[in-house]
């Protein structure tokens, strides 16, 4: 039995289980959807090639949990890469960036990771002006929404 056990763990996929709530704090009688992108990222805060999307009404979806399945790049997990996870969310009909929020992934050792969060939609663009990154000519440096003080750079539209 031992045996049939090891065997079928290295045939599993070694991965992040998320899921997500997400709550919209403004409450409009506008019609809102929004995109959400979720992302692994490294250490580097480089975007790995795997993402998942959800499009959220809060109408429609109010309560809905999400459950995903993020990969990591490379099959065994690299143990020495460290990995997180970064979230943005868009509005749907007017493609107005919103937020982004940034997830730790607990014992990284592990290959199967479980995280639920609940992500609170702000009503509008949360910008620092303090922000200590130099994000050149074609980007803008943004903080996290629930981080406080951790920075990323953001490229502006047509840029990459």
């Amino acid at each position: 039995m031992a045996s049939y056990q090891s065997s079928h763990h290295q045939m599993q996929n070694q991965r992040v289980s998320l899921t997500v709530q997400l709550v919209r704090r403004a409450h409009t009688y506008t019609i809102a959807v929004f995109q959400i992108i979720i992302m692994l990222i490294n250490e580097q805060r480089q975007i790995t090639s795997y993402h998942e999307q959800i499009m959220y009404s809060p109408k429609r979806d109010c309560g809905t949990k999400y459950n995903l399945y993020l990969l990591y790049p490379n099959q065994p997990k690299n143990s020495f890469a460290n990995y997180s996870i970064h979230i943005d969310v868009f509005d749907k009909i007017t493609l107005t960036y919103l937020g982004s929020w940034y997830l730790s992934i607990p014992f990284q050792f592990l290959p199967v990771n479980r995280i639920a969060t609940q992500l609170f939609i702000q009503a509008t663009t949360m910008i620092s002006p303090l922000c200590p990154l130099f994000c050149g000519e074609h980007g803008r440096c943004v903080e996290y929404i629930n981080k406080k003080f951790l920075y990323f750079c953001q490229c502006n539209e047509g840029y990459s």
